[in-house]
């Protein structure tokens, strides 16, 4: 006899970019069920069996983070192996000092958390802990329902982040508004496309026009003369 082949269809795989509310999906566990892990305000201990596949789930867990473009990674490894790979797409790599890693985290805490020791980083309208699970219930699922859309809650930074990047704004100023001090996130809303190509083209040929219509700038309209008449000559922009 032959074991029956596995005809059940497969998990649907999350398209590029990720969002730190997303699940993680982990692997398969020993029933055959899908494993996923929510990100999101949580601390995570992975322990197991050598073999067990901790450092694959540690290294799901990183590439999550590395695609997620509302992530600020920040990595800590003391042998600088295990997440080695990963140091290029960090916003911070940490190795083995202890010092940088007390500076990196004391600087997070000053920039995002009130001074009281015991303080929270988020919260909710009456001073409370922020949960995923009630603000989508009280918030977010009213709103969807008001509007009539159907979106995640990270679209929204996601539509606001492209349309700034098609409102010409340069890499400096999307990172800011991003809160972003890499550069690798804002680079996915800078891709070329004709229609940018188009207006970029248009711009510059209404800028070649005015200064074609100074005749008090005779440099000016030197370069300007030079770009018209190379353009009616090939029919191409330099």
């Amino acid at each position: 006899m032959t074991a029956a082949s596995d005809t059940r269809p497969l998990a649907p795989v999350p398209t590029f970019p990720f969002f730190m509310f997303d699940l993680v999906h982990l692997g398969v566990d020993e029933f055959g069920e899908h494993v996923y892990v929510n990100l999101a305000e949580r601390n995570m201990l992975i322990g197991g069996e050598p073999g067990g596949g901790k450092s694959s789930a540690e290294q799901l867990i990183v590439a999550h983070g590395a695609l997620s473009h509302d992530c600020r990674l920040v990595l800590v490894d003391g042998n600088q192996v295990q997440l080695g790979a990963w140091r290029h797409s960090a916003d911070m790599f940490i190795g083995p000092s202890l010092k940088d890693a007390i500076e990196a985290f004391t600087e997070h805490l000053d920039a995002f958390t009130l001074p009281e020791a015991d303080a929270l980083v988020f919260t909710s309208p009456h001073g409370m802990p922020l949960r995923h699970a009630n603000f989508r219930r009280d918030v977010w699922y009213p709103a969807l329902a008001a509007t009539g859309l159907d979106v995640h809650l990270h679209d929204l930074r996601h539509i606001g982040n492209q349309l700034t990047a098609d409102a010409g704004a340069n890499l400096r100023e999307l990172m800011e508004r991003m809160g972003h001090s890499s550069s690798r996130a804002a680079l996915i809303y800078l891709h070329s496309t004709s229609d940018r190509q188009s207006q970029l083209a248009e711009t510059v040929a209404l800028r070649v026009q005015a200064e074609l219509s100074k005749p008090d700038d005779p440099e000016a309209n030197r370069v300007a003369r030079m770009w018209h008449d190379s353009e009616s000559t090939d029919g191409e922009t330099p």
